[in-house]
């Protein structure tokens, strides 16, 4: 085995001792589980109240209760009417359910944004990664590519030294033919 062939098995071995190193180094985690895990009691439920307040379904349900709400106050018989026009009781209720909502909201919103920061990271890491390996990659075919350039024009060498050694032995065999001849 040549110098240049041990070298470059050498430079391949560290090459892949360096691409477990970094693969060691970064693990790669899933960000949902890892948050979802962490997760208080209150922060699972601020999250399903943010999704929940954030759909068609809860804003038919709040639409549905304001309708019910204002029809029975306004066109029920004075006695049953809990709530009359202004709508006062009605009022300070959405202002409440604002409040509240609004709160899960920020707190939902907080987390994304602490999941988010985590999952930036990630992401920075394993571009890092992924360029290291490709960086490795591009070196080794260079290597192959020179190695190739190398063996190439060691072979056209040879073919042509051959070439020469054909030529030489017919001119031999055509003068011990026409001595002999």
């Amino acid at each position: 085995m040549s110098t240049e062939q041990q070298e470059a098995i050498d430079t391949e071995e560290e090459r892949q001792a360096l691409y477990e190193h970094i693969a060691s180094e970064h693990q790669h985690i899933n960000i949902n589980e890892t948050i979802k895990g962490k997760a208080s009691m209150g922060d699972k439920a601020a999250d399903a109240i943010a999704t929940f307040s954030g759909s068609i379904t809860f804003l038919l349900l709040n639409a549905t209760a304001f309708v019910v709400w204002i029809v029975v106050n306004t066109l029920a018989p004075r006695t049953m009417r809990i709530d009359p026009y202004p709508f006062q009781f009605l009022t300070m209720a959405v202002s409440l359910e604002a409040i509240f909502l609004s709160i899960f909201v920020l707190v939902s919103q907080n987390r994304q944004a602490a999941k988010d920061r985590i999952m930036a990271e990630n992401n920075y890491l394993t571009d890092v990664e992924s360029r290291q390996a490709i960086m490795g990659v591009i070196e080794h075919l260079s290597a192959q590519d020179s190695e190739l350039v190398r063996q190439t024009k060691l072979l056209t060498q040879q073919a042509r030294i051959l070439t020469e050694l054909i030529e030489k032995q017919k001119r031999r065999s055509k003068r011990t033919a026409e001595v002999q001849g």
